[in-house]
């Protein structure tokens, strides 16, 4: 969704990945509906899919390792996958599998599309970031976004023009 910041989609993004976790941030004047393939629903309900690529989501913790939340999320979904096998399809370096989200560089990305793919998160929403943002995170950014797509995620990324 290219735009500025002040365009608003930025807030489609937040919206739908953060109202469960910081419902204060938004106010209604009547309860959204949300439309996702002819099907009517909330946003209590299609939240419970959704995240948000940033520290705000509870998904993401700054202290525990990469490896420990994907295994944490695979244990609680029952996906059938081992934690080897997301580590590979992400292609996260052993070394910084076992690091903290914060120490990873770009790579943060494929990790959180690690994590929230354990967690079988249906929807990956990621905060806006300007085109010069976006292109420095190329690389690792593209693999992630790519990755979820093949395994059939959607995902939300407003970029700046």
């Amino acid at each position: 969704m290219p735009g500025e910041i002040d365009s608003g989609n930025w807030a489609v993004s937040y919206l739908l990945s953060m109202y469960k976790h910081r419902p204060k941030d938004f106010v209604f004047f009547e309860q959204p509906t949300v439309i996702v393939d002819n099907q009517s629903s909330s946003l209590d309900e299609i939240s419970k899919s959704v995240c948000y690529f940033d520290y705000l989501d509870p998904l993401f913790s700054k202290k525990e390792s990469v490896q420990n939340m994907v295994s944490y999320g695979l244990d609680h979904t029952g996906l059938g996958y081992l934690t080897e096998d997301v580590r590979n399809l992400f292609q996260i370096d052993k070394e910084r599998f076992t690091r903290p989200l914060t120490g990873l560089g770009h790579e943060i990305f494929k990790a959180m599309g690690a994590i929230s793919f354990s967690n079988n998160k249906e929807v990956i929403c990621f905060p806006w970031m300007s085109k010069k943002l976006f292109d420095s995170y190329h690389t690792h950014l593209t693999y992630t976004i790519q990755t979820l797509q093949k395994e059939k995620k959607m995902v939300i990324v407003p970029v700046g023009y």
